[in-house]
């Protein structure tokens, strides 16, 4: 799991424009899921709100999956 530093005040610092926090979200998920899909090991299960989680080494075990997930 990895979620955005400081997410409740960045929404509320843009309450009244929703457009700028997606837009946020987008980038930043785009740019973790680039480098997810570098490693098949690594499965991205969802995201929900700002929280992002992804797994390695289920459902199949793989060595090293820690250096995986950590890269």
């Amino acid at each position: 799991f990895c979620g955005i530093k400081d997410f409740t005040n960045f929404c509320a610092k843009y309450a009244n424009d929703s457009q700028q926090i997606v837009n946020m979200l987008n980038d930043v998920f785009t740019i973790i899921d680039e480098k997810v899909n570098q490693y098949p090991e690594i499965y991205k299960v969802e995201t929900v709100g700002d929280k992002y989680m992804a797994v390695c080494g289920l459902p199949e075990k793989v060595k090293y999956h820690t250096k995986h997930i950590c890269r």
